[in-house]
């Protein structure tokens, strides 16, 4: 290791491109493997740097090789050195023109008796690199998340080569890269970031900054946060039931309030953080069941166990069954896009359809039932089914533009299914 340092240190070794096409050493660079004994591989490994000034290639076993002298940009000095010992052997005839091909073939073993050398090429006079990249230019988007921007540009140009692109997003630097093109992520959803590129040489030289591409995170899409249901087993006129975990600020409740009765109606739906809930979808009554959806758009953020829901209703209601939701993820000004009932009995229940309105649509379902729900319908995740009721509230997210209808399996019996839509935030 002390003869690699000495053999590295004193050149600019971290400007070196390994040679994987073989344009440098044209032959004799063996056979690569990444199988078998480390002794069994003869591939030859060289490396280049772009001024044209320094070409190093290491051999594990001797041979001939051969090398484009074309590569160079002066007369080139050439020296075996013996990683065995650190010692450099000079070979004849060196300098060598910096054209046509040449091989070169060590006399003998090193000073182990090895096989293996290091065949050193440098070229003298090679005029000092002084320019600076041209500016990158053509930033455009590549495509966007709700979390990740990609972009591209058109490559720079130098007097040698360019090295790499410093990235910035906001002015601040996240990292080089020698592609002309850049993802980056972990970023905030809905927010406007803006980006700059420069490039550098092999000799730290900077280009101008590009003009700025300023590009949006999308939002992440609707998104399950949590759930919870009161079941109460005899008439109520009110029933609370409590958010168990933390509200976002911002988020949406959608809630499912069912009861066995027909007589009963809702007078009021409200919450101990202040929230405005809406109807979404008005008292549907089938088979001696009723159901109504509501929501609260862009609510307030809350502390575990701390917002209850309370839904009142006009007279004591029957095997009442409350199921509240929260969403992150949708329009926060007025999401409600439409919903559709349905009533019937048997072992299947369905909805007619509803078109969606733009991509990303929550797809939300709620069914009553005097038996109960045993799996949700095609497409559909089950978020809870009550117990000891039997009641659904299942979703889905409607990825494109479409027509959508909800469904789920029933033990058999009468039910009430509603399904509601929901737009994104945007």
């Amino acid at each position: 290791m002390i003869h690699v340092k000495s053999l590295f240190e004193s050149r600019p070794w971290y400007n070196l491109i390994p040679d994987q096409t073989h344009t440098v050493v044209t032959a004799g660079y063996g056979t690569f493997s990444s199988a078998g004994a480390l002794g069994d591989s003869d591939y030859l490994t060289a490396a280049r740097t772009p001024d044209g000034a320094l070409v190093m290639a290491y051999m594990p076993t001797s041979r001939t090789m051969t090398v484009d002298m074309s590569t160079f940009a002066a007369p080139v000095s050439a020296r075996w050195y013996d990683p065995s010992n650190g010692m450099f052997s000079a070979i004849a005839g060196s300098p060598f023109d910096n054209a046509g091909t040449r091989d070169f073939t060590p006399t003998g073993p090193n000073s182990d008796g090895d096989g293996d050398w290091v065949l050193v090429l440098e070229a003298a006079s090679i005029p000092a690199d002084t320019q600076a990249p041209s500016q990158p230019g053509g930033l455009h988007v590549t495509g966007v998340a709700d979390a990740q921007i990609s972009f591209a540009w058109a490559a720079s140009t130098d007097d040698v080569a360019v090295a790499g692109y410093q990235i910035f997003r906001d002015g601040v630097f996240l990292r080089t890269t020698p592609s002309t093109a850049f993802t980056d992520i972990g970023l905030a959803p809905l927010t406007s970031y803006s980006y700059t590129v420069v490039a550098v040489d092999y000799f730290n030289h900077l280009s101008l900054a590009s003009a700025a591409l300023v590009a949006a995170t999308t939002s992440p899409g609707p998104t399950f946060v949590q759930a919870g249901a009161a079941t109460p087993q005899t008439p109520q006129s009110a029933v609370n039931v409590a958010f168990a975990n933390a509200q976002a600020a911002g988020d949406t409740n959608i809630l499912a309030i069912g009861w066995n009765d027909t007589a009963a109606d809702i007078v009021s739906v409200s919450d101990s953080a202040g929230n405005v809930y809406q109807r979404a979808i008005a008292t549907y009554r089938g088979n001696a069941l009723s159901q109504a959806i509501y929501f609260a758009a862009n609510i307030a953020g809350a502390a575990p166990g701390s917002n209850f829901v309370t839904v009142t209703f006009t007279q004591a209601a029957a095997f009442v069954d409350v199921r509240i939701t929260e969403y992150s993820g949708l329009n926060r000004t007025n999401p409600f896009d439409g919903g559709v009932s349905a009533s019937a009995s048997g072992s299947s229940a369905t909805t007619a359809t509803l078109t969606t309105s733009t991509p990303s649509e929550l797809l939300f379902a709620a069914g009553m039932t005097s038996a109960t729900f045993t799996a949700p319908g095609a497409g559909f995740t089950s978020r809870m089914v009550t117990t000891p009721d039997g009641d659904l509230v299942e979703d889905a997210v409607a990825s494109v533009v479409g027509s959508y209808s909800a469904g789920a399996a029933v033990s058999g019996g009468t039910w009430v299914l509603q399904l509601a839509v929901f737009a994104p935030a945007s």
